[in-house]
């Protein structure tokens, strides 16, 4: 099944996709999204600490 995809990550940020951009990579479903969000947030804020 295709899924639409809202956003992609490029240069280390997340953009809107393009209107026709489908299939994620592969998306972990023993995870849940606010786990997923949590993480992503917490490699954001590594990535910060790394460029200062």
């Amino acid at each position: 099944m295709k899924s639409k995809i809202e956003k992609v990550f490029v240069g280390g940020r997340y953009i809107p996709a393009p209107q026709d951009y489908y299939d994620a990579p592969i998306i972990r479903k023993d995870i849940s999204l606010e786990q997923l969000e949590k993480e992503i947030k917490e490699e954001e804020e590594k990535s910060k600490h790394r460029n200062d």
